[in-house]
């Protein structure tokens, strides 16, 4: 337990819609420095990425069950679309089915980073408490990694492409 309380208190805060302070890589590098070969085998199973999650802690697994459901939601939602149907989501909030992509990911990550707060809540200074911020870390530098331009451009390609096969 102290690995992780020296490694929590050395580590900056984290707030969702801010640019992360730290880089996955940093944190990473630091957290190796600190908590023992155990506790990093279980960090180095944690991802928000549903292909990469793991199974090395209960947040984990928790949170691998929550990236599961969202991910049926977001399936649901472009199924519907293309089907043109009124979506239904079982986990994700209504608005993000009226948002543009973008907004709709951004929707979709501040309601990942809350579920992530309720499982972590009341565990101070504990490898949940680790796990969680590698978690946090992992959606901020996602939400931070998102190009508007390059967005566009490829949407407005893929309208382009729609359009010229329309009109044949």
């Amino acid at each position: 337990m102290i690995s992780e309380v020296y490694l929590l208190s050395s580590l900056p805060s984290l707030s969702f819609g801010n640019k992360p302070p730290i880089t996955l890589e940093e944190f990473e590098h630091t957290a190796k420095m600190e908590l023992p070969e155990k506790d990093i085998a279980v960090l180095d199973e944690v991802s928000i990425r549903l292909d990469e999650c793991g199974a090395g802690s209960v947040l984990s697994t928790k949170v691998c069950s929550i990236l599961r459901e969202l991910q049926e939601d977001i399936s649901m939602i472009r199924r519907s679309k293309n089907e043109n149907q009124d979506p239904k989501t079982n986990l994700l909030p209504a608005s993000v089915l009226v948002e543009n992509p973008l907004n709709s990911e951004i929707i979709a990550m501040k309601w990942l980073w809350e579920q992530i707060e309720e499982i972590e809540s009341g565990r101070t200074f504990t490898m949940h408490e680790v796990v969680a911020y590698k978690l946090k870390l992992q959606i901020l530098q996602r939400l931070y990694s998102f190009n508007k331009e390059k967005g566009k451009a490829i949407l407005d390609s893929l309208l382009e492409a729609s359009e010229r096969s329309i009109a044949q």
